[in-house]
Parts: structure tokens; sequence; C-alpha cells
């Protein structure tokens, strides 16, 4: 089957999973992944993970942390900031540890028990989003709770598993330096806020001293939404 083949079945199969799935009074999402299950790998084999594959998935998820990003209030997940970094916690230290000692029970051994529980305390953001958005709970207490508490959780994880990798290696290789590795991503994280903090808003503010967009006097996001063909 070719890609254009598999594209047109996963849109047709998704399509007839999330109404099955939102009949059932459960998300769409749900649905969604239960037909990829079924016809990736898992079970039926019939779409193939290649190199087009993998790109959509990822320009996907992409597109879905986007509109995640536009919809979401920053000044509520700044006030419910707090306990959502108390739920990261617990979402890392519960996994790590039922996981390291599932591990070590199955006689893993300690290197590949502390990676069950690093790889286990890890949360899928674009999923939650997508459950968050689907019931209109991302802007509430509850949603920015949640939100906060995932994004926290994944960047946990990616320091833990950072320093796995450095610590031991991966296979034959070994890891990059940890002291470099935190360095590196200390900086990403840095520039990150200074992107959002500084950048951004001069970005904008130029925006909307652009004659054309003064002149109509048109909102910030107009030309956004009228690419993905949103009501405004």
């Amino acid at each position: 089957m070719g890609f254009i083949g598999q594209i047109a079945l996963i849109l047709i199969a998704t399509l007839f999973a999330a109404a099955i799935s939102q009949r059932l009074g459960m998300p769409a999402v749900i649905g969604q992944l239960v037909a990829g299950v079924i016809l990736g790998p898992g079970i039926f084999d019939v779409l193939q993970n290649t190199h087009l594959m993998q790109a959509g998935s990822e320009i996907g998820v992409i597109i879905l942390m986007f509109i995640a990003g536009i919809e979401s209030d920053l000044d509520l997940l700044k006030k419910y900031f707090k306990p959502a970094i108390s739920v990261a916690a617990i979402g890392v230290l519960f996994p790590m540890i039922i996981f390291y000692g599932y591990g070590e029970l199955m006689g893993q051994g300690f290197e590949r028990s502390i990676f069950w529980g690093v790889i286990f305390a890890a949360t899928s953001v674009s999923i939650s989003v997508e459950v968050l958005r689907e019931f209109k709970k991302l802007n509430t207490k509850e949603g920015a709770t949640i939100l906060g508490a995932a994004v926290v959780d994944d960047i946990i994880a990616v320091i833990l598993l950072s320093i796995f990798v450095s610590s031991f290696g991966v296979g034959e290789t070994q890891g990059p330096n940890l002291l470099v590795a935190t360095i590196f991503q200390l900086l990403y994280f840095l520039g990150v806020v200074i992107l959002v903090k500084w950048v951004a808003p001069v970005i904008l503010r130029f925006a909307e001293r652009i004659p054309f967009t003064a002149r109509l006097r048109l909102p910030r996001y107009f030309f956004v939404s009228r690419w993905l063909g949103w009501p405004m």
C-alpha cells in the first residue's frame, strides 16, 4: 500500500473509531489510539512505519501542541503552577518506584529496572491536551493543573533519561558527559524562557504596527485563524 493509501486508511479508520468512542462516552482519542493499534504491527500490520509516516506523525503532534498553546490561558497556568508541580512529582515518583520494583522482581537488574521506571514516568502531553480540549476543560482549574503537571512531568522525565543515558550509556555506546548534557538542557530551557518572556512580545508588537493590520484593525491571531479555517 502506498503512502497516500495509508493516509486515506488512517483518516477513514480514525474517523469511524472516534465516532464509536464518543458514542460509548469516551474521548475520541481513545478510539483513534485503538485504531492505530489494530492497523499497526500489533495486530494486522497493515501500516508500515516509514520515514514519511514518522514525519507526518511528528507534524500532527506539532500542530496539536500549537493549537493547545494558542488556546491555553497562561495566567491560569501560572496560578495553578504550584499544585501542578506537586501532581507532577507524584506522577514521576510513583511510577519509578513501582516499575523499578517490578523490574527487580522480574530479575532485570538495576540498570534495566531504573530505565523502566524512567520510561513509565513520562506522560503524553498531546493526549492530555486533546482530551481536555474535547471536554472543554483546558482553561479550567483542573485542566490547567493537569496540563502544567504533564509539562513538568515530561521535563523531569527528560532530565532523568539524560542522566540515565549519561551514566549507563545505551548498549555498548556510552552516552554524553552528564555535565555537558545538563548544561545543554539548562541552556535550552533558558532559551525558551527568553523567547517567551522577551522575544515573543517584541515580535507581536512589531506585527501589530504593520500598516496593513493596523489599518484593518485585525485581531492578533486573525491570519493564523483564517489560514487554519477557524471561525472568528
